[in-house]
């Protein structure tokens, strides 16, 4: 990098100085909660099995966007946490689809499963797949999955 360059990111508050042994490695972090995802996620025919569809429909859903889906190579994933038994949580799939479609699987994951500051239940902030489970109405998440 020119040292012009360094001073002007430098002077944007961007700290370039290196990451400390300390530090987390947020690379390594992304890797392991990525594939955490995976590890919890389900293939097209147990979904269709649970949802009690095709196979096609299943693949033409994660295309959609209407399903929470991964694509792993050749194959499509679904972490099995956006199903309630043999439905996926109601109000789900329009969130699904206002998401960005180029968030990361591990971002959009986080925003789905992380407490918000927009949402509460009693006094407890939930997230918006809890929100969601407890029949709250989608269009607050579906507003705040646009704004990302």
């Amino acid at each position: 990098m020119a040292e012009h360059e360094r001073r002007l990111l430098d002077a944007g508050g961007l700290d370039l100085s290196p990451r400390r042994s300390s530090e987390p490695d947020p690379v390594a972090a992304t890797i392991a909660r990525y594939a955490a995802l995976l590890a919890d996620s389900a293939d097209v025919l147990e979904v269709s099995g649970r949802l009690g569809v095709t196979p096609a429909r299943i693949r033409q859903r994660a295309t959609e966007r209407t399903l929470f889906a991964i694509r792993e190579g050749e194959e499509w994933r679904f972490p099995r946490a956006q199903f309630d038994g043999d439905r996926q949580v109601r109000g789900l799939s329009a969130v699904v689809t206002a998401l960005p479609e180029d968030l990361h699987p591990v971002d959009a994951w986080s925003f789905l499963t992380a407490a918000s500051s927009d949402l509460e239940l009693g006094d407890s902030l939930v997230s918006p797949l809890d929100w969601l489970r407890s029949g709250g109405a989608p269009e607050p998440v579906v507003a705040l999955a646009r704004d990302l």
